[in-house]
């Protein structure tokens, strides 16, 4: 298919075979060859026809025909241009992103300008908005191109580091089994051993049993046990006597040989109420899951009660140990000896409140007045302690006694 004209200057074989030499294709070179169709019939119906312009130029028209000519010659310079600039790749992409009603409603507007310029500049702004569009549209493929191959990246790497990890299991589950194979196999062959050496003994002991003559040994009458009540539960109120209970499970513990991981057992279940629920929040602490007898096979007895003592002990018993402890040295003490055996008591009360300086200086005024003069230096020095102060003095008491004593029957002889 070709476009003649009376000159025959614009034949459209010569584009085409252009064109196909550029690599285009015949699509391509089809909607090409539609579009210099258009342009030559607006240039004809705008100038005439292309003999005409040419006889003009040739019999030598007048200055306007010549202007026309030349401008007809600039235009077909331009779509010469436009055509050759307009490389396959841009078509390609504009026919692939560009829909079809699209490029023919623009091609409708470029047909219907009749002014050349503002023709050229529709089909600028045109080409610049499909050129926009192709260029979103690739930036969209693109950026969905790289969230796919991030998505894949990622993919590969949980799929690498899954397989490490049944790796590692897979690791992990042979050394279970050989180690499950292993001590199944040590077992086995010390069990054996252990069949062997105990049959060995066993032998052994049977010969030396039959070798020896018999002889019935006197054993030892077994001892019985004494039947004791149970101890009277302990609440934990102040009217109940704490020492009393403590005394009464101890001499039960005793008296029925309770073996040592049991007798915290026993103890607890001697308490009700307050005392109870103490016991079990000592358990509980003790991260042994409410199971006393657990408790009961790592207490010891004298623990459990020292607990309960500083929780349930009366409190007035140790007020009065102080009052007492404060007023002993106005009674007249005839003996150091009683004098410290009473003090010892009240000092054993907890919580009692009386200084080990206030004990030297309370005993040292309580002491026989034949005693205070040789104690005198030793209880105003601040090193001195109750406890040797005490002894001292008891020592100085029966020394000075027997003496006297011996004083005595020498006198009488």
């Amino acid at each position: 298919m070709e476009v003649k004209s009376d000159l025959g200057l614009f034949r459209w074989p010569v584009y085409s075979g252009w064109l196909v030499q550029r690599g285009a294709s015949n699509g391509c070179a089809w909607f090409l060859q539609v579009i210099f169709i258009l342009v030559y019939q607006y240039l004809s119906r705008s100038c005439g026809t292309v003999s005409s312009i040419a006889g003009r130029i040739v019999t030598g028209g007048h200055p306007e025909s010549v202007g026309i000519a030349s401008r007809d010659e600039e235009m077909e310079k331009r779509i010469f241009e436009w055509v050759a600039n307009l490389s396959l790749g841009e078509e390609e992409e504009v026919a692939m992103y560009i829909s079809k009603d699209d490029q023919e409603a623009a091609m409708r507007a470029w047909e219907a300008e009749k002014d050349v310029v503002k023709r050229q500049a529709l089909e600028d702004e045109k080409k610049m908005e499909w050129k926009l569009a192709v260029m979103r549209e690739k930036k969209r493929r693109v950026d969905a191109a790289a969230e796919a191959a991030e998505e894949l990246e990622e993919a590969e790497q949980y799929d690498f580091s899954r397989s490490q990890h049944i790796a590692v299991r897979s690791i992990k589950l042979g050394f279970r089994d050989f180690a499950r194979e292993l001590v199944g196999a040590i077992g086995t062959e010390v069990g054996h051993r252990l069949d062997k050496t105990e049959r060995f003994c066993v032998g052994a002991i049977e010969g030396v049993k039959a070798a020896t003559p018999k002889e019935e040994e006197a054993r030892p009458p077994r001892r019985k046990l004494v039947k004791v009540k149970f101890p009277d539960s302990y609440s934990g109120k102040r009217e109940e006597n704490f020492d009393n209970w403590e005394a009464n499970v101890k001499t039960y513990v005793r008296l029925q040989q309770v073996s040592p991981d049991q007798q915290v057992l026993i103890a607890i279940h001697a308490l009700r109420d307050e005392a109870a629920s103490f016991a079990r929040s000592l358990v509980r602490a003790a991260n042994c899951s409410d199971d006393p007898v657990a408790y009961s096979s790592f207490t010891s007895l004298t623990e459990f009660l020292k607990l309960l003592r500083e929780r349930f002990a009366d409190v007035a018993r140790s007020v009065k140990a102080s009052d007492r402890l404060q007023t002993i040295h106005a009674r007249k003490w005839k003996s150091a000896r009683a004098l410290k055996s009473t003090m010892d008591e009240l000092v054993a009360v907890p919580d009692h409140g009386v200084t080990d300086t206030q004990l030297v200086g309370l005993f040292y005024r309580a002491i026989p007045e034949a005693l205070r003069g040789h104690f005198f230096a030793k209880s105003e020095d601040p090193a001195t302690t109750y406890d040797s102060l005490s002894r001292e003095v008891v020592a100085f008491e029966a020394k000075s006694a027997s003496v006297s004593t011996f004083w005595h029957k020498d006198l009488d002889k």
